[in-house]
């Protein structure tokens, strides 16, 4: 009887743990999460620079600390609700919708202290998600002049 109640305990376990909800955790808690679906890469901040389609961003480009390139394949409609709990975990305000090439871009950014520390630009391209992972030292008043250029 005891090694039934045990075979329970372990199978019910297993089955929570296999079950378990993407809930209350943030951008890398999610990558991990899903880490078979996303795809990262570290980028040179130059590279940025080099890559930006957008003139009125190049302002804020240069203060780019670190950045990183995430790439969601196959994005479904559960892992884009656990994406936006990730970045409202983070405490990421989403500040400005615009388009680039005909995808939609939304920026996500931590302010601190009248200083942008952290964006994340989220690309929307198919059914792929692209982010760029930023950290950063911006003035808010440097982001402000940016955003009422676009």
């Amino acid at each position: 009887m005891k090694k039934l109640i045990l075979v329970f305990a372990i199978s019910g376990v297993a089955l929570f743990t296999s079950c378990a909800s993407f809930k209350d955790q943030g951008l890398n808690d999610y990558y991990s999460f899903y880490e078979k679906k996303v795809d990262k890469v570290k980028l040179p901040p130059i590279l940025l620079n080099v890559l930006s389609g957008k003139e009125e961003l190049k302002p804020i480009l240069k203060y780019i600390k670190s950045a990183e390139l995430v790439t969601i394949n196959e994005a479904s409609n559960k892992m884009k609700k656990n994406l936006e709990s990730a970045i409202k975990y983070d405490q990421f305000h989403k500040y400005l919708n615009f388009q680039l090439g005909g995808e939609p871009i939304t920026l996500y950014a931590i302010e601190e202290n009248e200083v942008i520390n952290n964006i994340v630009f989220k690309i929307q391209s198919g059914k792929d998600i692209k982010l760029v992972d930023a950290k950063v030292n911006v003035p808010f008043r440097e982001l402000e002049k940016v955003m009422h250029n676009l």
